[in-house]
């Protein structure tokens, strides 16, 4: 027999799954009547429409019971806005979620967390460094947010996961449902390292208008927000304004101006948002150090040549134009697209588009 704490519990769980009742007839019944426990016990609610009050009757029949135990049983933990364990980050949030579904765990209330956004549709470069800021945080301590979307999205959590450092999936679904599906083998990845965190039921589908509600969270749950390539109407830019809505630091990745995935980042930089010339200006940021400094420098384990060296060093992590590197070093086409070559060979440096090429290990 379920305790008093879980009895609570399964009274939320079916509060926030009574079909066609949404967040705002919630809240008015809670302000009617108080509790959860309080609501089921009515026989009819005067305001509801005959759709709703059906609803509302058959909902209290012993299916929705079923449905709490099976949730649990698939590994699914359920955590109402009461419970002890609920994210002490999303307590002030006006419309914080009032039961929350768990893969995995939820962040750690003791260390600090960073969210990682952008294009879906993103540039090798920009997939290259939301890799590398992903990666960095995890190696710092950092525990990093987002929502695993194709894109810079999945890219910083994959950077973070593949340095063994956690991360979370907010989700515009429910936990049990992978989306997008090419992104499985990273989904199943964050539930071990990290969790997937959704406020929609297990079995809800991706909608659309799921995916604002998702950003809220995002912001909410992180500490500082970082955006790496949006267009100027990017979805991207939703959660930055959640996220200045509830007080927190953005910071923009700056990009080439006749880029249309610059437009966006671009915009905030001209508002105001932090900038992140190269990635450790976010952990100056965090008042950390940095945890890669016997790896921050790579080049070293190669023992690079003198003309290597070189034009590694006048590399940095926006893209150049060959023409320009062979002006600067006063080498022949030849010789630095050999050197280059090498250079990609060691991991130290990616081609972006034709003919430019970028630092991406600093």
């Amino acid at each position: 027999m379920a305790d008093k704490t879980e009895m609570h519990r399964i009274y939320w769980y079916w509060l926030c799954n009574i079909p066609g009742i949404g967040r705002k007839k919630i809240e008015r019944l809670l302000e009617e009547f108080g509790t959860p426990e309080e609501i089921c016990r009515q026989k009819r609610v005067e305001w509801f429409t005959e759709k709703e009050q059906a609803s509302f009757e058959e909902s209290k029949k012993i299916k929705w019971l079923l449905k709490y135990r099976q949730t649990k049983e698939n590994g699914i933990k359920i955590i109402t806005c009461e419970d002890e364990d609920y994210p002490k980050r999303l307590v002030c949030l006006h419309d914080r979620p009032y039961v929350m579904y768990v893969k995995g765990r939820l962040p750690d209330e003791e260390r600090p967390t960073c969210a990682i956004v952008g294009a879906r549709n993103c540039t090798r470069y920009g997939a290259t460094l939301a890799r590398e800021l992903g990666g960095l945080l995890a190696k710092n301590n950092i525990q990093v947010i987002s929502g695993l979307a194709r894109g810079i999205d999945g890219e910083g959590q994959f950077g973070a996961v593949r340095e063994g450092g956690a991360s979370f999936g907010i989700l515009g679904c429910g936990v049990d449902i992978c989306y997008p599906e090419e992104n499985f083998k990273l989904y199943e990845q964050i539930q071990d390292r990290g969790g997937l965190i959704s406020e929609f039921a297990p079995g809800t589908t991706a909608r659309p208008t799921h995916f604002p509600m998702r950003n809220r969270l995002i912001s909410a749950l992180s500490d500082k927000l970082i955006v790496v390539e949006a267009k100027k109407k990017s979805g991207s830019l939703i959660t930055v304004d959640f996220a200045l809505e509830q007080g927190k630091e953005v910071f923009g990745v700056p990009g080439r101006v006749t880029d249309a995935l610059s437009e966006g980042v671009n915009n905030l930089l001209r508002m105001g948002a932090g900038v992140l010339s190269r990635p450790e200006d976010i952990l100056e940021e965090f008042d950390v150090s940095n945890g890669m400094d016997g790896a921050k420098d790579k080049k070293n384990n190669f023992m690079l040549a003198e003309k290597e060296n070189m034009l590694y060093s006048m590399l940095d992590l926006q893209p150049k134009n060959i023409q320009y590197i062979i002006e600067e070093t006063g080498m022949d086409v030849t010789a630095v697209s050999e050197i280059l070559l090498e250079l990609q060979l060691k991991g130290l440096v990616l081609e972006c588009g034709k003919n430019h090429y970028a630092k991406i290990k600093i």
